[in-house]
């Protein structure tokens, strides 16, 4: 009987776990962000979406008292810049908003990789930690994209044409980011500049030991614990 419940019992402890609202927001974001574009209505859920990330990473790094309020230090002013991309009244500069957001996303995604590296078993949140870590190494580079591009237009070949500080650029960028973390490589958006490129060079990096180093230790962690379970 207690075989049947296991998968019961794995879904009600993800639930309870912090990582776990941050991969659903991540998850949401990347998979429904190219369907709304090109509407109010669209644009609106786009930007709801895009303003869950910051909200599920402060509450992901809020386990310890000064790590949350750093973590709500950062979060908060990147709330208000998503809420800027939709306004576009022009009342924080877009470096200004793209810098906090950077910044958090970075805090979110290192506070997270240490909690991961100092735990001593594998549980199904630190697995969905694991994930958002990589999710947000890829929304730290796009933004890093985003403020190179402002301060030195021309740095990303922009195959759509999307118009600079658009959501629709926003996008685009994003689409880089992921595929150069990855190391797929399509060629229809490509570093210009050097800075650019050096950008390119060390999210690729950041990917593949991200991969090969993290994902082993996690593995070595469960393997290691599998004959206590049994």
């Amino acid at each position: 009987m207690q075989e049947h419940h296991r998968p019961i019992k794995f879904i009600l402890s993800s639930l309870r776990g912090r990582f776990f609202y941050l991969f659903t927001a991540l998850f949401l974001f990347l998979l429904l962000h190219p369907y709304l574009e090109g509407s109010g209505l669209g644009e609106f859920l786009f930007i709801l979406l895009f303003m869950l990330i910051p909200v599920a990473g402060m509450y992901a790094v809020s386990y310890e008292r000064k790590i949350s309020i750093a973590g709500i230090l950062l979060g908060l002013p990147t709330l208000v810049w998503c809420l800027e991309l939709f306004l576009g009244s022009g009342m924080v500069p877009r470096w200004v908003g793209e810098l906090f957001a950077l910044v958090f996303y970075l805090y979110t995604a290192l506070v997270i990789l240490t909690f991961i590296l100092k735990a001593k078993k594998v549980t199904s949140d630190l697995l969905y930690g694991a994930v958002c870590v990589y999710l947000m190494f890829g929304m730290t580079w796009m933004l890093a994209y985003r403020l190179l591009e402002g301060l030195h237009p021309g740095s990303l070949l922009m195959g759509g044409g999307s118009p600079p500080g658009s959501l629709h650029e926003v996008a685009d960028v994003l689409y880089f980011s992921f595929v150069t973390l990855t190391t797929l490589g399509y060629g229809d958006m490509l570093p210009l500049t050097s800075q650019a490129r050096s950008l390119a060079i060390l999210e690729a990096v950041c990917g593949v030991l991200y991969l090969a180093i993290l994902i082993a230790r996690l593995v070595s962690l469960y393997s290691a614990s599998e004959p206590q379970d049994e």
